[in-house]
């Protein structure tokens, strides 16, 4: 008969060697028995978050009114930048007075951009079971930061949508601009036209005969250099 192997545990089952582990395991009932102690502690700690609950709610509750706002977080990766807009983000709505404060609910910026699914939200905080304890004066500053952030939220997904739009104007005016040189240099016309233009120009615009003291003169030899740059 194969002989029993001892295991040990403290967090995660591991082979027998391990030193300085808490409990060794033999038999299933070891197991038991552990699972019995954690459930009891997971009791415990679910009675102790159901209390936290429950003293949160009356610290906000008992704080007074006069300074009764609604704070909106947008949540999102720290490696987005600012001016990045997705559908998907996210705003959570709390309710705050002075130090103390409640989540509301969360929307993503897609129902937050829709006139009607903002006042579907605003029927149901004004009708449904689970908003009937929020007094008119919640109700108010709620409404008002959904409407708030809509705004916010359109205005933000305009910016984006130009910025990509100038980004893609730009990419295809560079493409464009690619071909056209590309042409333009496989003339095999273009350096006698370039060479010509530049020999009328020179003729008409001369400093001898210019009253510009040479500076259009000048010009044109910038031009004519950059143009023999692209055409080798």
């Amino acid at each position: 008969m194969k002989e029993t192997e001892n295991y040990h545990f403290n967090g995660n089952l591991r082979e027998k060697g391990n030193n300085g582990l808490e409990t060794e395991i033999r038999t299933t009932g070891d197991c038991d028995k552990l699972l019995d102690e954690l459930e009891l502690k997971e009791e415990r700690l679910n009675d102790q978050k159901a209390e936290l609950y429950i003293l949160r709610q009356k610290l906000y509750d008992e704080a007074p009114d006069g300074d009764l706002r609604c704070e909106v977080v947008e949540q999102k990766d720290e490696n987005i930048p600012d001016w990045y807009y997705s559908d998907l983000a996210q705003y959570d709505f709390y309710l705050v007075k002075g130090e103390n404060k409640k989540l509301i609910l969360s929307l993503e910026a897609y129902i937050l951009e829709d006139t009607k699914s903002i006042e579907s939200r605003i029927e149901q905080l004004n009708c449904s079971y689970e908003y009937k304890d929020f007094t008119p004066e919640e109700k108010k500053v709620l409404i008002s930061a959904f409407y708030k952030t809509h705004e916010l939220v359109i205005k933000k997904k305009a910016a984006f949508d130009k910025l990509r739009q100038d980004v893609h104007n730009q990419t295809q005016e560079e493409g464009n601009n690619q071909i056209a040189l590309k042409d333009f240099k496989m003339n095999p016309d273009v350096k006698e036209i370039v060479n010509a233009g530049y020999k009328a120009l020179a003729k008409k615009y001369h400093p001898d005969i210019s009253s510009d003291y040479g500076q259009r003169m000048q010009e044109i030899n910038e031009a004519k250099d950059l143009l023999d740059k692209l055409l080798n």
